[in-house]
């Protein structure tokens, strides 16, 4: 059968969350018929498998795979899946999450009407602050149509939100680089610099993340940090013979994210560590000649201490940002959550 998207979903240990995600899609207005499901299965050690079993048992259009040895990542699920993918576009998902129930028509008619390279719409985040969903229309959203020159700018590189060409994936060698965080920036910065046509969809919330904020599924440290800053510095290589990027525009989100990080997940325990890292950033911004002003204030003022080589400075400025970042109620006034 032709299939008009294929969905692929890398799972590890998902007993809890996988039922919920798988069904998100089976119920999707587009008609499950018209989808196919590829489910990774990275050698979990709960039922994961056997959830999938059952699953592929009902559907001949869920694709099962089974890994005998795990690798840590959802990379090998997901690029797997772009190989053994038969429909012209491909979609992917994270298996403790859920699809908003129009979300493939919504992106299968805006392919069809325009011939986009990329459809990209909003998300929602489910965690201990906004711990409800309410379901949106794709009906009179704005479309916003992007500029082929500022495609490669666009700050929403998360890849779950967004349907892609296979084509542009297969033709130009498009893949997730195993065994690194930052993965999804990576493979999302080189498909968007082959894209003539980009719309975006913002107030459509078609994705639906389930984010433990306060129990970090995995443990942060700086080294996985300073792995990031290598998949950054990946990018650059792949793309800095292209004259006309301003690598400062492109990277100015990325970067305020590594600062983000550093407080939001506690990570300025030591010192010495924390300056080592933040001179790593610091010449990772020196070789693409930073000059940017990052979005946030705080973000921005760490920074401008970071080039300024005042990295002690900064570090005790991040511990105080720090203090104020953990008051939920302070997070919730700046979050404008209702």
């Amino acid at each position: 059968m032709n299939y008009k998207i294929s969905v692929i979903i890398p799972c590890y240990n998902a007993e809890s969350t996988l039922k919920r995600c798988i069904d998100s899609v089976i119920n999707q207005t587009f008609g499950f018929e018209n989808i196919e499901l590829i489910l990774y299965d990275d050698a979990s050690t709960d039922s994961t498998k056997t959830m999938i079993e059952y699953y592929a048992k009902q559907y001949d259009n869920i694709v099962p795979i089974y890994s005998t040895k795990n690798s840590g990542f959802p990379v090998r699920g997901r690029n797997k899946g772009i190989e053994i993918a038969t429909a012209d576009y491909i979609m992917f998902m994270d298996n403790d999450d859920e699809y908003d129930l129009n979300v493939c028509e919504f992106f299968y008619n805006e392919l069809k009407n325009t011939n986009a390279d990329l459809i990209s719409c909003g998300k929602f985040n489910l965690d201990n602050i906004t711990s409800e969903y309410t379901p949106t229309s794709p009906d009179g959203k704005k479309r916003i149509n992007i500029n082929k020159e500022d495609i490669i700018y666009f700050e929403d590189r998360f890849i779950w939100n967004k349907i892609y060409k296979r084509s542009i994936l297969i033709e130009n060698d498009i893949l997730f680089p195993e065994g690194k965080y930052a993965e999804d920036l990576y493979f999302t910065i080189l498909y968007l610099q082959q894209c003539n046509s980009l719309i975006d969809v913002p107030d459509y919330n078609g994705y639906i993340r389930h984010v433990q904020e306060d129990s970090i599924s995995r443990t942060w440290d700086l080294k996985d940090l300073t792995t990031i800053i290598g998949v950054d510095q990946m990018i650059y290589s792949k793309i800095s013979d292209n004259k006309n990027i301003d690598f400062s525009r492109l990277y100015k989100k990325e970067i305020g994210i590594l600062l983000y990080k550093l407080y939001s997940l506690h990570l300025l325990k030591d010192k010495s560590e924390v300056i080592t890292y933040l001179k790593h950033l610091y010449d990772f911004e020196k070789e693409i000649s930073f000059d940017g002003t990052l979005d946030t204030s705080i973000q921005d003022m760490a920074n401008k201490l970071l080039l300024k080589k005042k990295f002690s400075l900064c570090y005790y400025y991040l511990k105080l940002v720090e203090k104020v970042y953990d008051s939920s109620i302070l997070r919730k006034l700046y979050r404008n959550v209702n």
